[in-house]
């Protein structure tokens, strides 16, 4: 699940960007700016990115469910990490 929440969410930030440069895809910056911004409602709840653009976001420990449906589910079973940074974003030039 949280594999495709991934994926979605990739789609959705370059589709944010286009919409914000009114489809003008030679406008690499504008784009890039747009993208920094992470102006769409993510599957994944709210984040932000850092300045390498790694997102700053919430990991959580999930458990695999059995449904009375027969189904099996992903489910959050609690947060570990609040608005995680990258280890390393500190030794990033892009600053």
């Amino acid at each position: 699940m949280f594999y495709g929440a991934q994926s979605y969410d990739g789609i959705m930030l370059i589709d944010s960007a286009i919409k914000a440069v009114k489809g003008n895809l030679s406008n690499v910056d504008g784009m890039v700016k747009e993208m920094e911004k992470a102006n769409f409602r993510s599957l994944r709840g709210p984040f932000t990115y850092n300045v390498n653009h790694h997102p700053i976001q919430n990991f959580y420990l999930l458990k695999t469910e059995k449904l009375a449906s027969g189904d099996i589910e992903m489910r959050i079973q609690k947060t570990i990490f609040e608005k995680h940074k990258d280890s390393y974003f500190q030794d990033c030039k892009m600053k």
